[in-house]
């Protein structure tokens, strides 16, 4: 009897038999395993030669389509000859002009795991610790997402949609069913993986921060709400939903809360003692503080300006790529951490802007302060791509 073989598609594609493994960072060539995947994914009919060209090449007029073709299978073969298959049976098959996958070895798959347990738990109405069993079971399959290194685009995109929203939807029912019966532990075991895997599921956060809650571990709490606030605004320009600023404000003013002597408290205001330079803000306390400055602003006669820093690309006055302009703002909030003085407070207003609180007492020494923080970029990185303005005006 030929024992099954393995396939791991959730991340690295990884193939095992017996005791042998092969995995998709360890061949160079990307075209070596998008032929497998394929076959492997479409194992139940053969693929013709025309269909197999046309996905991997992409229409690429220069390749000298059916040879190249055969020379990738006869590569396949060979990087699966790793994992010692019977020398009679080939685990690629070729007939009438197509390629397959050799039925004879049946494959055991994650995904269709995943599916199946999905699909176990769906029709599990009546018994709820059976039914989270399922979905537990289910979700520690998905490691990550579908073939992570695959970046062809059309099947391979669509799918690892599916399974995404699968995977967020198995989570969501999990934590319901665990919180309806008090198992915050258990919710509290599951989170760390499925925010790592999903980091900007909002209502994962709100899972976690509620089982922390009614396990009175209040700090932690706090500590995950302050992490997921400006991971939102530092990646995507954003704030917390309104349910979520009101579920941590019930928090702060619960009685567990109230209950941390004021040596704890303290000790959780003080500011780490490595912290140098000006003071960076959530963009909710900025706002906050703005508006305590705008109140006494009479009685005190304090004079202050508020400047805005905006980047955008060079060339044609728009916003540059995710990447390079997370880059620049980067770069830039140290700048304006250590140009200012410590007093100052600074916040990421959206994905391309800083607002600068400045206390100085005319509008031409602000501006001197924001012009000599765009400078000194320019003066680090002469050749950037990234133009920055900046404006100020008198806070009233």
């Amino acid at each position: 009897m030929i024992a099954k073989v393995k396939v791991i598609m959730f991340g690295e594609f990884l193939i095992e038999y017996g005791d042998k493994i092969i995995g998709d960072q360890e061949n160079r060539s990307k075209k070596v395993w998008l032929l497998l995947e394929y076959l492997i994914i479409n194992r139940e009919r053969m693929v013709t030669q025309k269909e197999l060209i046309q996905y991997i090449w992409q229409n690429n007029s220069t390749v000298d389509s059916a040879n190249t073709l055969k020379v990738l299978v006869f590569r396949v073969r060979k990087m699966l000859n790793k994992l010692d298959f019977p020398d009679t049976k080939n685990p690629i098959t070729y007939d009438k002009g197509a390629y397959g996958w050799n039925k004879d070895y049946e494959c055991d798959i994650d995904i269709d795991c995943f599916r199946q347990l999905l699909a176990d738990a769906e029709v599990e109405k009546d018994d709820l610790d059976r039914k989270v069993v399922l979905l537990l079971q289910a979700i520690s399959l998905y490691k990550a997402e579908f073939l992570k290194n695959n970046r062809v685009d059309g099947w391979v995109t669509l799918i690892r949609k599916e399974y995404a929203e699968l995977y967020n939807k198995a989570v969501m029912e999990a934590c319901k069913i665990l919180y309806q019966g008090k198992r915050f532990q258990d919710i509290i075991g599951l989170m760390p993986q499925a925010i790592s895997i999903q980091p900007y599921n909002e209502k994962f956060y709100m899972y976690y921060i509620k089982a922390f809650g009614k396990e009175g571990q209040i700090q932690k709490a706090l500590e995950v709400y302050e992490y997921v606030s400006n991971l939102f605004l530092k990646e995507l320009g954003v704030e917390l939903s309104e349910k979520m600023r009101l579920y941590h404000k019930k928090i702060v003013s619960s009685d567990a809360c109230l209950e941390m002597n004021l040596e704890m408290i303290q000790e959780n205001l003080k500011e780490n003692g490595k912290e140098q330079g000006c003071f960076y803000c959530e963009y909710e306390f900025f706002r906050s503080f703005y508006r305590l400055k705008s109140r006494n602003i009479d009685r005190t006669r304090e004079i202050i300006y508020i400047g805005l820093v905006t980047v955008i690309n060079n060339k044609d006055e728009s916003m540059m790529s995710k990447r390079a302009l997370d880059s620049v703002m980067d770069i830039l909030k140290v700048m304006i951490r250590y140009e200012l003085r410590k007093g100052d407070i600074f916040t990421k207003f959206s994905g391309n802007q800083y607002l600068v609180m400045l206390p100085t007492p005319s509008i031409e020494s602000a501006n001197l302060v924001l012009k000599r923080i765009i400078d000194l970029y320019k003066k680090d990185h002469p050749n950037t791509f990234a133009e920055i303005k900046y404006t100020a005006h008198l806070l009233e």
